[in-house]
């Protein structure tokens, strides 16, 4: 008997003080919960604090002071050095003045922007179709480059910078319930630094393009000539303008340069004494609407975007492929036209892009593009060149401005 009372109570006080642990930590969680509400209960966009507020409440009475802090449905404001809470449902109108400071902003963009600019402008050869990168010692271009078009950007950005650091947003609490609700959805975008995403973006290409030039490079048995030091490196692949309808699409336009440089093929042979060249010519520009998606809006952070576009349009091709060929040592050659022709052509342009954010208006990204042009460029079987596709792939690198 006194077995099973001694049993009975070691049961007892061990269910006591399992239940006794359990209630401790639940009580913790709860204490812990609170604390993480209270912690969070603060949305503030930091950048605010501080900040010049004058308010007009529902009754006509005007309020001044600097932000402190957003908590619940209320602004904390520091008033005549007293920390005073107004309900957002009182307020009829409030301005915030800023001072935030884009100096820095700018001129990190406005370097980029003019380093590139300055590449594009001067460092091309003129004779080629446009903006084929002319690499004529590229230590020396960077060089100029960065100590003239970075050096003049940085110093425009970061003026144009400072110029918008210090703003002014008034928010009226008028009208409609319907009115006064978007008027209050900004208001709280505006606090709590979410405002909405840019709509307008403009987008710079400079690519490694797949050219005559770049296939054939390493054939040494034609050894083809390019004039000057010109590359398959085009500065201004495409320049894209598009709108945001809806936070995963984008709508626009775009020019795309797919012209190729000017190559020359010559090939002699010993057997014969023959010498046989070639010259390749190829001008082209499109024009396209362009629709541009992002499958992962929702699942990537904000600062990254994975672009797919699809464009549809009208490319103008100026072609021409001629070849020499001389059979013996001395004797005046045989030219032959193999093709020319200038002509619109209907053309289809499709990427993948992905961009990382440096600001909410700069993007630096990676790109992967197709231009699929209607016909051939003819070979030169005398020379062992094959026939392709009018259309070109081509690799590099975007910089977006977006506003």
């Amino acid at each position: 008997m006194n077995k099973g009372l001694i049993m009975f109570k070691s049961i007892f006080i061990s269910i006591s003080l399992i239940v006794i642990i359990l209630s401790e930590t639940g009580l913790a969680q709860d204490i812990n919960t609170d604390k993480n509400l209270i912690q969070n209960e603060s949305s503030m966009n930091d950048k605010l604090l501080y900040s010049f507020v004058t308010i007009s409440d529902n009754f006509g009475n005007y309020m001044r002071g600097f932000l402190l802090d957003v908590k619940g449905d209320s602004l904390i404001l520091l008033v005549n050095n007293e920390t005073t809470g107004i309900s957002f449902n009182d307020i009829n109108s409030i301005t915030i003045e800023t001072q935030e400071s884009h100096g820095t902003e700018g001129a990190v963009i406005g370097g980029l922007m003019g380093t590139y600019f300055f590449y594009a402008a001067f460092w091309q050869q003129e004779d080629e179709p446009f903006a084929y990168y002319e690499m004529d010692a590229p230590g020396g271009q960077l060089l100029v480059s960065v100590l003239v078009g970075a050096f003049l950007g940085s110093g425009i950005g970061y003026l144009i910078g400072n110029g918008i650091g210090e703003t002014k947003e008034t928010f009226e609490f008028i009208g409609s319930d319907e009115n006064k609700l978007k008027e209050y959805n900004r208001l709280v975008e505006f606090l709590t630094g979410n405002a909405p995403a840019p709509k307008l973006h403009i987008y710079f290409q400079l690519s490694q393009v797949s050219t005559r030039l770049s296939e054939e490079e390493d054939n040494n048995d034609l050894s083809p000539f390019a004039y000057g030091h010109i590359t398959s490196f085009n500065l201004v692949r495409k320049i894209q303008l598009t709108y945001s309808i809806l936070d995963e699409l984008e709508v626009g336009g775009a020019v795309c340069w797919f012209g190729e440089p000017r190559v020359e093929w010559n090939s002699y042979s010993s057997t014969t004494y023959s010498f046989s060249s070639a010259i390749h010519t190829f001008e082209g520009v499109g024009y396209y609407a362009i629709a541009v998606y992002n499958p992962f809006k929702s699942i990537f952070p904000k600062s990254l975007s994975l672009n797919l576009g699809l464009g549809a349009g009208t490319g103008n091709v100026d072609y021409k492929l001629s070849s020499s060929i001389s059979e013996y040592y001395g004797y005046p050659p045989s030219d032959t036209t193999i093709a020319n022709f200038n002509k619109n052509l209907f053309s289809v342009m499709f990427y993948t892009q992905l961009d990382l954010f440096l600001y909410d208006s700069f993007s630096i990204g990676f790109i992967a593009d197709y231009i699929y042009l209607p016909g051939v460029i003819p070979g030169v079987p005398e020379l062992d060149i094959d026939s392709r596709n009018l259309g070109s792939f081509s690799f590099g690198l975007t910089l977006g401005l977006h506003f």
